[in-house]
């Protein structure tokens, strides 16, 4: 049976209810005042009010209302990234190769790059011991310094959560990187978020070679299904060694100006895609559910779900017929079906849906996802939302 929430797991699902207790109480809400646009003299730029009705998978009418915060709504413009990179010691042919794939900035610290080419503060910070321990690998945005966490007599989550603190407290944004190759297990992400994660590093073009593990978006959609606000980074892993790989994975970035500064406050605050081939160009949210996608051509238009709605199942969009690529896609909240939630009926020995007088107040979540026709995809960073599912009549 299919769980709809986290009360339905029992004291062996302590963890995950309090993550959603406390995390969600007060990180969420410390991460949507950051999304106040900056540029806009303090008003709110992104936030809609939504309201419609819907019908469940069984035919029962609900009304749907809320808050939507859409980042990508926010003046801008797309800047094409590299957030993960080993670049000391050979700048000018490294920003030659990356002018050459049209990238506007590079993430680093310490770089003597060529004009023409932004470098965002920045880095990777990895940690290992003598005797071999893995290492920790994580990127860290706009801090003033490197991490100085112990790298001997510790094990490898205490050394990561260190790592983490140290970034936070320089200013910085944490983001693990290529969580899927370096094994982070369930048992160590939740402590990790707790420690001030910000991001993960979804797609890692050095891991294309290494057993298949490039990719991290499951990771990602587990942590997003228990309200973790975690936005998405893509990045090729380059060294002088294995320049083969620029261009791989990178980051688009929806910033408020061509600086530094400006890629860094958009990373903050969610305008990010991590891409391996697919370019966003716009997502418009209209007040009746309405949402309508401009981006390269495309094959297939993924949405990942409003799970915690009474279960929002979400869908695959594709061009109109006759047509193998799109560069638009559209779809209504109200028809990708919601399900219902139910309970068991003791007297009656079978579940129920859950009374129609019920109303459900959700912190949620939109996840979309672009794919070509050579099945490469790029993800947004989630867009929240807050929302209330009545009865229609409630």
């Amino acid at each position: 049976m299919k769980r709809e929430s986290v009360d339905d797991y029992g004291d062996d699902y302590g963890l995950r209810k309090e993550i959603i207790e406390s995390v969600h109480r007060s990180r969420r809400r410390s991460r949507q005042s950051q999304y106040i646009d900056k540029e806009s003299n303090g008003k709110e730029t992104g936030f809609m009010q939504l309201q419609f009705t819907a019908l469940t998978e069984r035919k029962r009418q609900i009304s749907v209302s809320g808050t939507v915060y859409n980042q990508f709504a926010a003046p801008g413009t797309w800047l094409k990234g590299e957030c993960h990179c080993h670049l000391n010691g050979w700048e000018p042919q490294a920003a030659e190769l990356y002018r050459s794939m049209d990238f506007d900035f590079v993430l680093g610290n310490n770089l003597d790059m060529p004009e023409g080419l932004l470098v965002v503060p920045g880095g990777e910070e990895y940690k290992t011991s003598v005797t071999g321990a893995s290492m920790t690998h994580l990127l860290a945005i706009g801090a003033d310094g490197p991490a100085t966490a112990p790298s001997e007599g510790a094990e490898r989550i205490e050394r990561m959560m260190a790592c983490i603190r140290q970034v936070k407290e320089q200013g910085g944004m944490a983001v693990l990187a290529h969580p899927f190759n370096t094994g982070w297990g369930w048992d160590d992400l939740p402590a990790l978020v707790r420690a001030g994660l910000d991001g993960l590093e979804i797609i890692n073009g050095g891991a294309f070679r290494k057993g298949d593990t490039a990719r991290s978006d499951q990771i990602w959609d587990l942590l997003l299904d228990q309200g973790f606000n975690l936005f998405a980074l893509g990045g090729g892993d380059v060294k002088k060694s294995s320049t083969f790989r620029a261009g791989l994975a990178w980051t688009q970035v929806l910033a408020a100006d061509v600086s530094a500064g400006a890629v860094v406050e958009a990373i903050r605050q969610g305008r990010t895609v991590a891409s391996e081939g697919p370019v966003l160009k716009s997502v418009k949210i209209h007040p009746g559910g309405r949402v309508e996608i401009g981006c390269s051509p495309c094959a297939a238009c993924h949405i990942r779900p409003l799970t915690n709605l009474g279960g929002h199942k979400g869908g695959t969009f594709y061009p109109p017929e006759g047509e193998k690529r799109s560069e638009s896609f559209s779809f209504d909240l109200s028809a990708l079906g919601f399900r219902e939630e139910f309970v068991f009926d003791s007297a009656a020995g079978e579940y129920r849906a859950r009374p129609d007088e019920l109303t459900v107040r959700k912190r949620n979540r939109l996840s979309i996802s672009l794919e070509d026709e050579a099945g490469r995809k790029a993800w947004l960073s989630p867009i929240w939302m807050d929302m209330v599912i009545g009865d229609e009549k409630s």
